[in-house]
């Protein structure tokens, strides 16, 4: 018996490997189209603005209860800018999944992803 790959195991692992790759990038591909990120005050919604898109968004946030600056860009949406005391929005990072969120509880600022943005963050289930 002849050692070493046949044209037949080449096409073979040629075929698993291209099956693998585009079952790696297709769902990459889709996520985030039609994700949206939900801004709200004291649970009034004040914008609902897009996820992706070819450039990058920001906005100035006046809550009423102090000002918070939001930039989106490349799939993702983080607060950059805050006035309140702690700052904790600014150092919880930017989020890119549907359910994640940015909370400025000082300035009663929730920042949400909705659509379709890849999974849903897992929760436990209880019996």
């Amino acid at each position: 018996m002849r050692e070493g790959f046949r044209r037949g195991d080449i096409l073979l692992v040629t075929l698993v490997v291209a099956a693998a790759l585009i079952l790696w990038v297709l769902p990459r591909l889709a996520s985030g189209r039609g994700a949206q990120v939900v801004v709200s005050v004291d649970g009034t919604e004040l914008m609902r603005l897009p996820l992706t898109g070819e450039t990058a968004i920001e906005r100035d946030i006046d809550t009423g209860y102090g000002q918070n600056t939001l930039i989106i860009h490349d799939g993702v949406c983080q607060v950059t800018e805050a006035d309140c005391p702690d700052r904790l929005c600014v150092r919880q990072g930017s989020i890119s999944r549907r359910g994640e969120s940015i909370v400025c509880l000082p300035h009663r600022l929730i920042v949400t992803i909705e659509g379709d943005a890849g999974e849903a963050p897992v929760e436990s289930i209880s019996e």
